[in-house]
């Protein structure tokens, strides 16, 4: 075989690797935002919400209803510091809206989910900045 042969085959070889790699790489799924939580440990959008779905048993309509509100606001809690004032404002902000696509008989329920949700933050800034 010609080395002039051998280049072009590694050319193409080479050209058809770096397009492979860079259309792998622009058009695969995005990871989940990932949200350090006050105890460390990593959360998701998708794992917040199945959590308050198990609390509220919401149904698959709410869950779709609230997926893309769980997923900004992972974006913006993924920037924020565990237990700052911003973190706690998101979630408050958010609030109305997650009551929102709730049936009236999942109301006391959502209201028990936040007063809970409070409190146990309220203990992690006690233990956090001492009595």
């Amino acid at each position: 075989m010609k080395r002039s042969q051998l280049i072009l085959i590694a050319s193409l070889l080479g050209f058809i690797f770096g397009a492979g790699f860079l259309s792998g790489r622009f058009s695969a799924p995005r990871s989940p935002v990932q949200v350090v939580n006050w105890r460390g440990v990593v959360k998701t959008s998708e794992s917040a919400l199945l959590r308050l779905a198990e609390e509220l048993d919401l149904d698959e309509e709410q869950k779709e209803k609230l997926r893309p509100l769980f997923e900004t606001m992972a974006e913006k809690l993924a920037d924020l510091k565990p237990l700052s004032p911003e973190r706690r404002q998101v979630f408050r902000d958010n609030i109305p809206r997650i009551r929102e696509t709730l049936h009236t008989n999942q109301y006391e329920a959502f209201d028990t989910y936040v007063t809970m949700t409070e409190r146990r933050l309220q203990r992690a800034l006690r233990r956090r900045d001492g009595p």
